[in-house]
């Protein structure tokens, strides 16, 4: 029989073509993956195709029902396969079978990986969310069990999701409060060059962003005050503010670079951080979240079903998200194709005369937040604490914006601020220049 043609192999024909068998799927509306087995011996080179493209099998073990819907008694006895390592190469995928590739280099897992690390585990069955009711395969010993086989692909999902964010210039934020994953998010972001929240969620982190960038503008300051030696300053003073500092640090520390809003935000335990989804949505940032059996799907982008309680989970959950941003940054580095460091002469970035790092911004422009540290405005005549937080708030904050400044931004800031012309009288551009160049 001659071979069906390979672009005209698609759905069911793919199946019947490796000679698989579609079993009845679950009676919900949410699954989305069909449970196969082989009809064919072992050795059969249809097995070994689908053993190829990157399948797993692994063994089912007998789950006690708990609820009427998650009854898988239709279930095939022995091994299933399930989806496994996502490569670079030619890849199985949930929709467009084996023509189609992936081309991005995303983290590597398992199903095995996520049950040695007890992501199936979930809470006590009188402790669930009825709204999780459809990725909970059934309970053991009065404890729900987690389908991981939902479980893959919406975690493979979220992970493009990041990657995809980082590799635009998009900003991560991952957020972690409880005891067991403070550590494990914080050393993610750091790894992976973005930021976190591990601490405690303030009220307003994103919808009231200028105040929180003022407390990250003072904590700033206050870096810089310890650091010089806090000079003058009595030994009681010294200790106030170096209170005040690890205060701020706690609290905004991993966020103090970030320099405005996040474009994606990743949450472990939505219960603990509802204030911060909340947040999110009416900022209509995506968010992607682990889901236990207790939490609520409800206003989730990537929801992510697994245990949120496990330390071991939550530990692979931050090293998959920190690799998948890695991932993103290497792929916004290559984007040009062209090799800097590789380069035997590498070109060298010429300075004008007389021009330091600070003053090659030739145009004037507001910032959302300062680009590393505030310069100290007060150094400006006539400018005094209530003059330098009219500044700041309105987005000026270094020596080289003002010294920027041309007649006509001189005049719409002056009218903007209420500054009745000081900006001209005092000469600020002038001595700003001469404070950039100095």
């Amino acid at each position: 029989m001659k071979p069906t043609p390979r672009k005209q192999i698609h759905g069911n024909a793919l199946l019947e073509h490796l000679g698989l068998v579609r079993e009845p799927m679950v009676k919900d509306s949410f699954s989305k993956m069909a449970l196969l087995r082989s009809s064919r011996p072992r050795d059969h080179p249809g097995n070994r195709a689908w053993e190829h493209h990157h399948l797993a099998f692994a063994p089912h073990p007998p789950y006690k029902r708990a609820i009427p819907h998650a009854d898988r008694a239709a279930l095939p006895e022995g091994l299933l396969p399930v989806a496994a390592d996502l490569k670079r190469t030619a890849a199985f995928t949930l929709r467009g079978g084996f023509n189609r590739r992936i081309t991005m280099a995303l983290p590597e897992f398992s199903m095995r990986g996520l049950l040695e690390s007890g992501a199936h585990f979930g809470h006590q069955s009188h402790r669930w969310n009825p709204k999780m009711a459809p990725y909970i395969f059934g309970a053991r010993n009065n404890i729900h069990i987690i389908d991981l086989a939902q479980t893959v692909p919406l975690l493979h999902q979220a992970l493009k999701a990041v990657s995809d964010t980082v590799a635009k210039g998009g900003r991560v934020l991952l957020v972690g409060t409880k005891r067991q994953a403070q550590e494990a998010i914080a050393d993610a972001a750091k790894r992976s060059a973005q930021y976190y929240i591990n601490s405690r969620w303030l009220g307003g982190m994103l919808t009231n962003w200028k105040t929180v960038s003022a407390s990250i503008q003072r904590l700033r300051k206050l870096d810089e005050t310890l650091d010089t030696g806090a000079i003058g300053m009595t030994k009681k003073e010294r200790l106030m503010l170096s209170r005040e500092r690890d205060k701020l640090e706690k609290a905004l520390g991993g966020i103090k670079d970030i320099g405005g809003i996040p474009d994606l935000i990743f949450v472990i335990d939505t219960n603990k951080e509802q204030l911060a989804i909340k947040e999110a949505q009416r900022l209509h940032i995506p968010v992607a979240a682990i889901l236990d059996t207790n939490c609520d799907p409800d206003g989730i982008t990537y929801p992510i079903p697994g245990n949120d309680d496990a330390g071991r989970a939550i530990g692979l959950y931050c090293d998959l998200m920190a690799r998948a941003a890695i991932d993103g940054i290497s792929r916004a580095q290559g984007s040009s194709g062209y090799d800097i460091g590789g380069a035997e002469n590498p070109v060298a970035e010429v300075l004008a005369d007389g021009e330091g790092p600070e003053a090659t911004e030739d145009a004037f422009e507001l910032l959302t937040a300062p680009r590393g540290a505030p310069d100290d405005l007060a150094k400006l005549p006539g400018v005094g604490p209530q003059i330098i937080k009219k500044l700041n708030d309105a987005g000026i904050f270094h020596y080289w914006q003002i010294a920027a400044m041309t007649n006509d931004d001189v005049a719409k800031i002056d009218r903007n601020l209420k500054l009745g012309g000081r900006i001209k009288r005092d000469n600020w551009v002038e001595q700003a220049r001469s404070l950039s160049a100095g």
